[in-house]
């Protein structure tokens, strides 16, 4: 649960809130991709491909990504539900929603597991580094502002246009 709750966070740039509402429901496998359906602020929807490939190394990711996913959706979220029934995907240890505090909680201990702790890094700088990693390949702001669910593409400038020289750039490349 915990390393694929990171992967959700890394591939997708969602906010902790919004990986944490994900429903067994919000989740589209397909041939070539699976999609996550966000609800985020405002009540905005917003689905976030993630294409499948044979050759490119991050494509082929996000089918290995697909394949834990629907087998923790199928299998191993079973073992959280303690005979309880729940639309969510990711459940605490008592087969209820996992709480914020509870997802932030284990973040810190990854960090300090990980020896990440003079970073100060959270769940929210995981999206700050997906959005500059897409804006520094080359990923338009327009498509940027869709994925990270923005209203416009200037609201992702305004955030994003000045990360050059920040910890967000030297930050965490997981997944990447």
């Amino acid at each position: 649960r915990n390393a694929l709750f990171f992967d959700v966070l890394i591939k997708t740039g969602c906010r902790i809130s919004e990986g944490l509402t994900l429903k067994m429901d919000s989740v589209i496998f397909r041939k070539d991709a699976v999609a996550l359906v966000f609800f985020g602020k405002g009540g905005k929807i917003r689905e976030v491909p993630l294409p499948f490939g044979e050759n490119e190394s991050k494509i082929v990711s996000n089918r290995i990504f697909s394949e834990n996913l629907k087998h923790f959706m199928e299998v191993q979220r079973n073992a959280f539900l303690k005979g309880k029934t729940s639309e969510y995907i990711f459940l605490s240890n008592r087969g209820t929603r996992w709480s914020d505090d509870q997802a932030r909680i284990m973040f810190d201990a990854v960090m300090l597991e990980l020896d990440l702790t003079t970073y100060n890094y959270t769940p929210h700088s995981l999206r700050h580094s997906v959005a500059t990693h897409l804006l520094y390949s080359g990923v338009p702001e327009r498509e940027v502002a869709t994925i990270l669910g923005h209203a416009s593409p200037t609201v992702t400038n305004q955030i994003y246009s000045h990360t050059e020289d920040s910890k967000v750039q030297k930050g965490m490349t997981l997944g990447y």
